[in-house]
């Protein structure tokens, strides 16, 4: 494999783990999301929110690094 092809594909390794990340992101603030509607006794309020603040967040540091990828080409 040349050199520059070997370049290329530690980049993209990157994004191999993004599945995870994303979920794992969004599975910590739905939890936490969980935790405080038990605790204050608000319905699904909570959790609605933290989740969304979970995708958001899961785009954002995707994005980022994708812009990042880009920059170093």
């Amino acid at each position: 494999m040349v050199a520059s092809q070997k370049n290329q594909h530690r980049k993209y390794i990157r994004f191999i783990g993004a599945g995870f990340q994303i979920g794992a992101i969004i599975y910590v603030f739905f939890l936490m999301g969980e935790w405080l509607d038990g605790k204050y006794h608000s319905g699904k309020l909570y959790t609605n929110i933290l989740t969304l603040v979970g995708v958001f967040l899961s785009i954002y540091i995707i994005v980022k690094e994708a812009i990042k990828l880009g920059k170093d080409e």
